[in-house]
């Protein structure tokens, strides 16, 4: 930071970007000297010792003597005067490009690579005069010189058909071929020197159109006047009041220009797929709340200049810091622990509690079970029967401990009658409490949570408040024991439920899934479809109907009864005597049924299990289905998250909806509480739906009810779980036993007294470092400060930065065998931690030794100013605190597989796979998920096939059956 400006025209570079890329090219130069430019200079020279360096370079071919001197004196009439020039012209060129390569790699590149590591992302002074000369001097007078040596290449090349056309003249151009050949090594053989000549123009080629569409771009960009914030004018305007006097046209203008575009970007990706992933409407979309938000979030006003390798290493920067503090605030909690055991009779009922935890007194488990003895099958296979015990009941009106935000307790004396010194921290593969140690072929990741046994984790949560600096807070979490049969129940219900949340999805991830059988299994199971006498889209084996308002109009007009299409009376009956709930109906599918078959082979069912779909999907539409789970009793309303462009776009609205008239609509206290305005309009318009059609009243309700025993679930994944929590409350009227189990649900969801009202009946499950989860306009917020806050403190150049990341990795993943006792932190855990303070040291300034009046951090003062200028000016709803819904599972990653695999594996992937991973389910508390954990998974671990196999795989572990059907 900040751009560097060639020719009074800003880039996206910086100065300190282009130690990479000058080293490409001086390797790139190094190629075409070794492997272009030395063939072609070793068929010159064998050329030469051929004919003779004299007739080489002053006579034309043929060089047989007689014809030489027959032509001596006279115009040649064979059309090869003057051929000669191909020698010159393909010497000259030769000549110019080794010196072209060799002046450019050892002067240009070496001094760019030299001055681009001078100096800190804040000291631009220090190495941008130098860089900004370079570049300039490379993209225009050696881009000239460039274009001149392939513009000769180019005529030497157009020459050489002449050329080559008289040597074939000479008598002894076969003899000479074979010197040449038996003379010149294999690997450049007598043709080979013409490939690498052609190849030699090719790269010169590109080079040349590299450089004039840099320039054609760069000269498009208007003159930019640098320092217009200078610091000078930043300490001036943040005096005072420390407020930026933002003319309200500017804010105008900043959002239309975002609203364009966002529109712009979705238009151009809507066609670049062909439409696959939707677009069709996405003229019609609301870009206001995005632009809104993403002109707030990045408003600077010009204050702040940034180029996006400023952005990555800020996150780089921002993954270790998380690290150390974890891991110091994990050793903390171990040293307090520690000390408490020492000072404390191990066998008494009291223990000393640490000054930050809070103790609290309560007669009953505070995340009772959702579950009614008959609201579940028979969950457990018949290897877990053996190992299953009975859970013993909590005892009443015992110390607990607990921390200060209330969450799941923990029974002192249960955890003295369980712990002792040697147990572990996590032991995968072991059941939780257990004191083996992990198994020698995984690896123990210190993280949160930290398991002390006993069914107990220490989570640590980050507090923004009361300073600066954010701090990691120890919080008491309950972790899912394998034998207490509610928390067996939890994991059974939500791998059960979680192949008809991915199902919805259909083809889309059941092609991502299975890449190679896929199409062939989805083909398959579909078949054809034909025309029937009526005109409706059949397939030959009991296809589905059309919509059922068609249904509802054909049997009105055939029987002579008034039924409204839309909400009237349905027909129990069709003319041909078949009950209508038995049949089902799809729309949106095409006419291989892709949609259909996919959904059925992802949830395990047969097409009688299948209700009803609705695929469509737009601004106005959310794709949907009725599932029936025979085996549970269940059934399922599962919605399908984000998948189109049109998802994304209602993702984007931000701006809280209050939900006062719904509550009153529903008959459920929302007073002052607000929701995610798009999930509003999704649940409102899947509830019309299901009333329109009436397909849960006859499955479920009245006295005619098809399954009047069976319980009606609501499953969804992303902006589907969001959807499912808002749907449930407007049925709970109708349905109060229902359940609602969300996957992945979004962070910035609901108001405080919803969540705790959705406890009751919603189950949320979050995979590890879920980026969607944590996703809100505060921990954005959050993460942006605190990327340029570590910007600032960066006291080595950015290559030193990576150099250190890359040396340092073993810090992520080194093996730990056996460590984390409960009686201490390990030596090499210790290590560890320390290595990593220091190295984080040798990068990062203090806090309070960042100098002040560096322009960078005036810069960001005054970024502070107008961002709070901006909030002002939002007003209070922007501010309203939402949470996840529900009670939530959170799958933290305690165990990954080491072998070889799996490490190839991760590395192909650039680490975002987690092959080999192994998880721990954790209640956890809505407001856990306050920061944006930087991870390499923190976008695939949101992936519904992800979470889907990775709770079947935990309640795997539970000994529950998690087979399909």
């Amino acid at each position: 930071m900040p751009a560097i400006r060639l020719f009074h025209r800003r880039t996206i570079l910086g100065g300190d970007d282009l130690q990479i890329s000058s080293l490409f090219t001086i390797a790139a130069r190094g190629f075409q000297l070794v492997f272009l430019l030395l063939p072609v200079m070793v068929h010159i020279s064998l050329d030469m010792r051929s004919v003779g360096t004299s007739t080489y370079l002053f006579q034309d071919p043929p060089y047989t003597a007689a014809a030489n001197d027959d032509d001596e004196n006279k115009d040649r009439d064979d059309g090869c005067g003057d051929a000669r020039w191909f020698v010159w012209l393909l010497l000259a060129h030769v000549t110019a490009s080794t010196l072209y390569a060799l002046g450019t790699a050892t002067a240009v590149e070496w001094s760019l690579v030299k001055w681009s590591s001078v100096g800190t992302p804040t000291e631009p002074h220090l190495r941008h005069p130098h860089v900004e000369q370079l570049l300039e001097l490379k993209l225009l007078p050696l881009a000239i010189l460039h274009a001149w040596i392939f513009l000769l290449g180019v005529i030497c090349f157009s020459l050489s058909p002449r050329y080559y056309r008289c040597r074939d003249q000479d008598n002894n151009n076969d003899n000479n071929n074979a010197a040449a050949e038996d003379a010149v090594p294999y690997l450049v053989g007598p043709n080979a020197w013409w490939a690498a000549f052609c190849v030699l123009l090719l790269s010169q080629a590109g080079e040349f159109l590299f450089s004039v569409v840099t320039l054609v771009q760069l000269f498009k960009t208007p003159k930019d006047v640098l320092g217009s914030f200078s610091a000078g004018t930043v300490a001036g305007s943040g005096s005072g009041s420390g407020r930026v006097p933002l003319p309200p046209q500017h804010h105008a203008v900043t959002e239309e220009l975002w609203h364009n575009r966002c529109a712009s970007f979705c238009r151009c990706l809507s066609v670049s797929t062909c439409f696959l992933f939707g677009g069709r409407d996405i003229e019609t979309g609301d870009y206001g709340d995005i632009s809104r938000v993403v002109a707030d979030y990045f408003e600077t006003a010009g204050v702040l200049d940034l180029v996006p390798s400023d952005i990555a290493i800020g996150l780089v920067m921002l993954q270790r810091v998380q690290r150390q503090r974890i891991l110091e605030a994990r050793r903390r909690v171990l040293q307090e622990r520690h000390e408490a055991i020492t000072h404390n009779d191990i066998h008494s009922n009291t223990l000393s509690i640490p000054n930050n935890w809070t103790t609290t007194t309560t007669t009953q488990q505070e995340h009772p079970s959702p579950f009614t003895p008959t609201s579940i099958p028979r969950i457990m296979s018949s290897s877990s029967l053996t190992r299953k015990k009975k859970a013993s009941p909590a005892p009443k009106n015992v110390e607990l401990f607990r921390p200060k935000n209330g969450t799941r307790l923990m029974d002192a004396t249960a955890s003295l009658n369980h712990h002792n010194s040697n147990a572990p921290i996590v032991s995968p593969g072991n059941d939780v409490g257990s004191a083996l140690l992990p198994p020698p072929d995984r690896t123990d990741m210190t993280g949160d949570p930290l398991v002390m046994g006993a069914g107990t984790a220490v989570a640590f949560r980050v507090n923004h408040e009361g300073g600066q600096r954010p701090v990691y807070e120890p919080k008491s979490r309950q972790v899912l024991s394998r034998t207490d049969e509610s928390d067996r129940q939890v994991m059974a219900e939500g791998a059960r439920f979680a192949r008809p949340a991915l199902a919805i999805y259909t083809w889309v991830l059941y092609i991502y899934m299975h890449p190679l059988t896929g199409g062939c299994r989805i083909l398959g199971r579909g078949g054809c479809c034909i025309l029937s006498s009526d005109g409706r889209d059949t397939h030959t084996d009991d296809c589905p109907y059309e919509e059922e308002r068609m249904d509802a109009e054909r049997f009105s007009s055939r029987h002579g009864r008034d039924i409204d299409p839309e909400l009237g009376e349905r027909p129990v009956r069709d003319e041909t005597g078949e009950r209508m709930e038995n049949r089902h109906t799809i729309i949106g599918d095409n006419c291989c049924q892709v949609h259909k078959s996919a959904l059925l082979l992802h949830a395990g069912l047969e097409d009688s299990d299948l209700v009803y779909a609705q695929l469509k999907s737009s601004f106005t539409e959310t794709p949907y289905c009725i599932l029936l789970d025979h085996r549970w009793k269940t059934v399922v309303v599962a919605i399908r998250g984000t998948l189109s462009l049109e998802d994304c776009v209602t993702d984007v609205l931000l701006d809280p909806e209050p939900l006062d008239d719904l509550g009153r609509e529903f008959g459920f206290d929302a007073e002052g509480e607000f929701c995610h305005s798009g999930t509003l309009g999704c649940a409102r318009y899947i509830y019309r739906d299901l009333k329109r059609h009436g397909l849960l009243d006859r499955l479920l309700g009245g006295d005619n009810a098809t399954y009047p025993d069976y319980m009606l679930r609501i499953v969804g994944h992303s902006l589907g779980a969001g959807t499912a929590t808002i749907l449930s409350f407007m049925l709970r009227p109708t349905f109060p036993s229902l359940r609602c189990l969300c996957y992945s649900p979004p962070g910035g969801f609901l108001t405080w007294k919803l969540v705790v009202a959705s406890k009751e009946f919603c189950t949320s499950f979050v995979l590890d470092s879920d980026l969607v989860t944590r996703l809100s306009v505060d921990n954005m917020e959050f993460l942006r400060n605190e990327v340029l806050e570590l910007l600032a403190r960066i006291k080595v150049p950015k290559i030193e930065v990576a150099r250190n990341v890359i040396s340092t990795t073993h810090l992520f993943r080194r093996r730990r065998h056996g460590i984390g006792s409960l009686e201490q932190s390990s030596p090499m855990e210790n290590m560890d931690v320390d290595l990593l303070v220091e190295s984080n040291a040798r990068l990062l300034h203090r806090r309070d030794a960042v100098p002040p009046d560096s322009d960078f951090a005036l810069q960001l003062e005054q970024f502070k100013a107008i961002q709070r200028e901006r909030r002002i000016r939002r007003g209070q709803t922007r501010s309203v605190a939402l949470y996840p819904p529900g009670l939530i599972v959170h799958l933290v990653k305690t165990g990954e597989d080491t072998s070889c695999h799996h490490q190839i594996t991760k590395c192909i992937t650039c680490w975002t796979s987690n092959v080999g991973s192994e998880y721990t389910p954790v209640w956890a508390e809505n407001d856990d998920f306050n920061e944006i954990v930087v991870s390499p998974t923190m976008g695939t671990d949101h992936f519904p096939s992800r979470v889907c196999v990775e709770i079947e795989n935990v309640a795997n572990s539970f000994g529950l059956d998690t087979s399909l059907g």
